[in-house]
């Protein structure tokens, strides 16, 4: 939510959901997180058509299904898990674990060649 050029891409974050009530009602970065029984209304209601996930794996399903429920056309994964969507679904899952071992076996082969 912090990143400032996805407005360059056409990507703008309209809302945030979470389920702490700590966080419910806080803004961060000039966007209200709110309770994530209000998810799938919103994502019907203002016709969004793309989803992110940033929840830890066991609650990631539990979202895209709500999601599509809603009607979300494509998720954006950050989860560290596959998931089940129907074939209309699009998802994109961005697996940072696997970068980071790209980084650090890239980083190992180049100290083996110094």
């Amino acid at each position: 939510m912090g990143y400032k050029n996805y407005n360059s891409y056409g990507f703008n974050i309209i809302a945030a959901f979470d389920n702490d009530s700590s966080k419910i009602g806080s803004i961060m970065n000039n966007i209200e997180i709110l309770p994530i029984e209000k998810l799938t209304n919103m994502i019907s209601r203002m016709h969004i058509n793309i989803g992110v996930i940033t929840t830890p794996a066991e609650t990631a399903q539990q979202i895209a299904n709500l999601m599509i429920s809603g009607g979300i056309k494509a998720i954006w994964n950050f989860a560290p898990v596959h998931l089940k969507v129907p074939e209309n679904i699009i998802i994109e899952n961005e697996q940072l674990s696997q970068s980071l071992g790209v980084l650090t076996h890239r980083l190992a082969s180049l100290s083996i060649k110094s």
